[in-house]
């Protein structure tokens, strides 16, 4: 009777009665408050900590990433989880650096563990072609990979060095003469500009004359246009099985983006292949493997949009990168501009092999960019193939969700800083020690440079100011001379009357090669009493945990010079590096049950104050065969 009711108001009025709306509403509403509370409590993912707005559906990140802001609340999320932290209901993000092995690693033999596949939300046929090697599979990556592989190889850039060095230049030219009249020069523009001349040229044997005009190319254009709408079909494609209908709603002008594309890359690969040279650039390796048929020319045509976007912007990205983070560093391009100029006294000089052999300095600085500024925000991910999952970090991943790297956080992050760490470092002011305090102190630690000068110190202490002035740390000086015992307990004595902990204590300062019969307050060889009995007595002073384990009941008695065997000033020092080792390890098994750390370590072979003691023929051919410590 009800369902003739119902056809019947259905058929007066074309529409449904107001009951069956609201029973409709009320099961989608339903439905939704259950996914939710499945998302957040039963989710095989739902012991891994994340941010509530974001584990409740893919809906939040989706959005964040479309405005381009989704890496600040994942550094928030790590800064506030830890090192492991669900971004999305079916996603992990990782900060450690084993999880890139872990995850992107190849597993050779991999004792039954299978590669982590791509995430087909992110790598899909709506964003590129199934022939790419973005979307290939492993079979089908191998002449792919390989052909990148030469291309890429050592030699092979070598062999492009007049190419690049021919764009530097008109690079430098542009600059030089944009900044006659003293007005700012966008160098994030030009290094794009520069970028993309230098990939198409190396890709396609011809540059796409955007340093020359001073203006984006048509195919740069439509590069940053596909990008934006490669974004939307990635979000799209999340929402299965909504995704062709949310594409299907994507406005035909977007589409349109990733055809222009598409449609540029194929005229400069077509046009590559047509012509007949002998130049070694990305298009002559595939045709190599084309030659011996073991790549379809398809394919080949298919690389030609994935090589411009991966090289092009990203590498713009980390050299302005570079550029802004030297000029807010003074020190640090000053002693880049030294050494450049130290190394080549004209530009036509300077050569591909002489800066990687003759400027380790600037690999460092390129290096230290690439950690604390990736020029993607997230890393791409990766699904967990294995039916009984998969351990990353040592903690268990089901199978079937995805996982990736978080970029922006993952090197640089303020969990890597210690704001509320306290560090003692002996000998802070020099060698390793000064490097060491300076790190820490940029990392906003509490810092007690340990040491008997107190001039050495605040020069030391007003370098490091300088050169972190937005730090949030403290640093001070504390007088401590490890070559007089009886200075150790007043020193701990006027730490611990400030600080009500100690996380790290660095028995950095030694001696090394005193003159012969040198020796401490009270008595003992120098280099013994300082290296070793100095710094045990620190230990026993400053550590609670370490003093219950200490001898009973008057501690260690040291007779004579301290040696087992007093030998001579070599043999003495060679003595207290075994017995910072034996040291280590007493600790260590002592008071490891109470979470003491005790590691001995060496720095290597490193020019420092240490050897200022050395004399003769002998000392000056081992300094010089050793490292200056800014070099490394």
């Amino acid at each position: 009777m009800e369902h003739s009711k119902t056809m019947s108001h259905l058929a007066k009025t074309g529409t449904l009665p107001i009951s069956i709306i609201t029973i409709l509403i009320g099961f989608c509403l339903l439905l939704i408050a259950a996914r939710l509370i499945y998302n957040v409590y039963l989710h095989p993912l739902a012991r891994y900590p994340g941010p509530l707005y974001l584990i409740v559906s893919d809906i939040p990140l989706a959005i964040l990433s479309l405005l381009g802001i989704s890496q600040y609340p994942l550094k928030a999320a790590h800064d506030k989880y830890g090192d492991v932290v669900r971004i999305a209901p079916g996603t992990l993000s990782y900060i450690k650096p084993e999880a890139w092995t872990e995850i992107y690693g190849y597993k050779r033999n991999g004792g039954g563990i299978a590669n982590f596949p791509k995430d087909p939300a992110f790598y899909n046929e709506m964003m590129l072609g199934k022939e790419t090697i973005t979307l290939a599979s492993d079979k089908d990556a191998i002449p792919i990979r390989r052909s990148l592989n030469s291309a890429f190889a050592h030699r092979s850039l070598l062999e492009q060095e007049s190419m690049l060095q021919g764009h530097v230049s008109r690079l430098m030219a542009q600059f030089e003469k944009r900044s006659i009249d003293g007005n700012p020069v966008d160098v994030r523009e030009w290094f794009t500009f520069s970028m993309f001349d230098i990939n198409s040229d190396f890709a396609f044997g011809e540059d796409m004359g955007c340093v020359r005009t001073g203006v984006y190319h048509d195919w740069v254009k439509f590069v940053i246009d596909y990008f934006y709408a490669a974004t939307l079909l990635h979000q799209c494609h999340k929402f299965w099985p909504l995704n062709r209908l949310l594409a299907f709603c994507i406005p035909p002008s977007t589409h349109k983006m990733q055809a222009n594309h598409t449609e540029a890359s194929l005229r400069r690969v077509r046009k590559r292949i047509a012509q007949e040279t002998d130049r070694h650039d990305f298009m002559h390796f595939f045709l190599t493997q084309a030659k011996k048929k073991q790549l379809p020319m398809k394919t080949i045509e298919a690389q030609a949009t994935v090589v411009i976007l991966a090289g092009s912007e990203t590498a713009s990205v980390a050299e302005t990168a570079a550029v802004y983070f030297m000029l807010k560093h003074p020190h640090i391009y000053q002693k880049l501009r030294a050494d450049v100029r130290t190394a080549f006294d004209r530009v036509e000089n300077i050569s591909l092999q002489n800066v990687l052999s003759k400027l380790p300095y600037l690999d460092a600085v390129v290096q230290e960019t690439l950690r604390i500024h990736a020029p993607l925000a997230n890393g791409f991910t990766r699904i967990v193939p294995d039916k009984n999952g998969a351990y990353i970090c040592g903690k268990r991943v089901p199978q079937g969700w995805a996982h990736g790297i978080a970029l922006v956080s993952s090197e640089f992050i303020s969990r890597h800083d210690v704001p509320t760490e306290v560090f003692v470092v002996t000998g802070g002011y020099t060698g390793v020690g000064f490097e060491l305090s300076k790190i820490l102190y940029a990392h906003n630690a509490t810092v007690y440079i340990a040491g008997r000068s107190s001039s050495k110190a605040e020069n030391a202490i007003e370098e490091i100011r300088k050169v972190s002035p937005e730090s949030s740390g403290h640093i001070e000086f504390l007088y401590l001379d490890l070559s007089d015992l009886s200075t150790i307990k007043p020193a701990v004595q006027s730490f611990t009357a400030q600080q009500q902990r100690l996380d790290v204590l660095v028995n950095n300062a030694g001696v090394m090669y005193p003159p012969k019969g040198s020796t401490d307050a009270q008595g003992h060889d120098l280099q013994v009493g300082t290296n070793c009995l100095g710094t045990v007595r620190v230990a026993w002073a400053a550590s609670i945990a370490v003093h219950v384990a200490a001898p009973k009941p008057d501690g260690m008695v040291i007779d004579g010079s301290g040696c087992p065997r007093d030998q001579g000033v070599a043999d003495n020092y060679g003595q207290t590096k075994v017995g910072n080792v034996f040291l280590a390890r007493h600790f260590a098994q002592n008071t490891s049950q109470n979470g003491v750390v005790h590691v001995a370590f060496n720095p290597g072979n490193l020019r420092t104050e240490l050897q200022r003691h050395w004399t003769g023929v002998g000392a000056w051919v081992t300094v010089s065969r050793i490292y200056d410590l800014e070099s490394v």
